[in-house]
């Protein structure tokens, strides 16, 4: 299984770019997660019934309804989390990863038209998707109607399909 990030500025922008690339994908049968970096380290379920359980020792809480499971596991750091879906879910192509450190996995950024021209450290980038002309740019730039070209570009560069 492959994994790629997608690195930029939170908001909008960055969330419309993974929703269309995952879109995209899955439409042509690739078996895609989504797995999302939470920067303040908790995700939110401090007062629900799961975020007690946590408080209380469980290593593993699940929420299940007809057709879904959600779950919270202890991980060591944040790159053991793709580790985890993999074997979680051996039948996946492709993990999108959104809010990890670049430096962890190949990477594509996505430059929002208020973003200050690239000058990010380039180790590991792909590609990136702007929403503006970026002067000088490490890699392939894709612009804002290239979702499905960029899901194209992910699956040779990662060797899938």
């Amino acid at each position: 299984m492959a994994a790629v990030a997608l690195e930029g500025p939170p908001g909008p922008w960055l969330e419309t770019v993974l929703e269309g690339v995952c879109t995209h994908l899955a439409s042509q049968g690739v078996r895609v997660a989504v797995c999302r970096r939470l920067p303040q380290g908790r995700v939110g379920d401090e007062a629900k019934d799961t975020g007690r359980y946590r408080a209380a020792g469980a290593r593993v809480t699940a929420l299940a309804a007809p057709g879904l499971l959600q779950v919270t596991w202890e991980a060591a750091d944040e790159t053991e989390a793709v580790a985890l879906l993999a074997k979680m879910r051996p039948d996946l192509d492709l993990v999108l990863v959104e809010g990890f450190p670049a430096a962890s996995l190949p990477w594509i950024g996505v430059v929002p038209s208020d973003c200050p021209d690239w000058r990010g450290n380039t180790a590991g980038c792909l590609a990136l998707m702007a929403e503006k002309t970026v002067a000088t740019a490490p890699a392939p730039v894709f612009g804002p109607g290239q979702v499905e070209a960029m899901a194209r570009f992910i699956l040779r560069r990662l060797g899938i399909r």
